[in-house]
């Protein structure tokens, strides 16, 4: 079978399969994360009711599978965002609940080296998806709080995503000083990131910033220095494409 699995309930989540054994399809699963945090792999953008289907798919499968808290709350998290994008607010705040009592039910059994970590930070950045869709601003920044508490070490995605998740929060509030010394601060430990995920969401940040460009110094002072964070990252994709292409077209000579 090789790396896929066939006709699984949870194909649309999966980045890597493995079935335990020849007799059975096993609900373990690597799902990449993208975005803020750990987004599932197919995470439905602009087709809520599929991922819906999926997320409650997963779940049933699972119940019929060895328990793992872990997983659960992925799929927990994924039903909610459905709901979020369905405006069920009061359904994704549930769902969002029940996670977070799942992750802190104790682990059972050895962890499977083909399910990726889904832990409270990541648990954190899925609830901000679904506060921003259904318009909660608070507690879209509480949870970029949690994230940046629960992400404390600088220079990595999962933090630089937690920073411009509140970032957006505090310029939605007009929250403009505030907004723009935690952009400042971001951008520092952020200065050797490379991640295409950050690059888009700085580059967000710099239109959600630019209506107030001469009506804020601090946002006149910010945004060229997110311009010039997204031009550089331009500039070294631009190189790397090009030194692809030119090892490719060496590697093809050779042949």
């Amino acid at each position: 079978m090789g790396d896929q699995v066939f006709g699984h309930p949870l194909d649309a989540l999966v980045g890597r399969g493995r079935p335990s054994n020849s007799s059975r399809l096993s609900p373990q699963i690597t799902i990449e994360p993208t975005g803020l945090g750990a987004v599932p792999l197919g995470s439905y953008e602009g087709h809520p009711e599929d991922g819906l289907v999926h997320a409650v798919q997963g779940l049933n499968l699972l119940k019929r599978s060895q328990p793992h808290p872990p997983l659960e709350a992925r799929l927990l998290a994924m039903h909610a965002r459905a709901r979020a994008a369905l405006g069920q607010r009061g359904q994704a705040d549930a769902l969002l609940e029940a996670a977070r009592e799942r992750l802190d039910d104790p682990p059972q059994g050895a962890t499977s080296a083909w399910i990726s970590p889904f832990d409270h930070g990541s648990l954190a950045a899925e609830a901000i998806r679904c506060c921003f869709l259904v318009g909660t601003v608070v507690q879209a920044q509480a949870e970029a709080q949690t994230v940046l508490l629960l992400r404390p070490a600088p220079g990595t995605r999962s933090r630089a995503l937690g920073q411009a998740a509140l970032i957006k929060t505090l310029m939605l509030r007009k929250e403009l000083d505030h907004a723009c010394a935690v952009c400042e601060h971001m951008l520092i430990e952020a200065g050797t990131l490379d991640s295409a995920v950050v690059t888009t969401e700085i580059r967000a940040l710099g239109a959600l910033m630019r209506p107030y460009e001469q009506r804020s110094r601090s946002v006149g002072r910010v945004l060229p220095l997110l311009d010039r964070y997204v031009a550089r990252r331009a500039r070294q994709a631009i190189q790397r494409r090009g030194e692809a292409n030119h090892d490719g077209g060496r590697a093809s000579v050779q042949d």
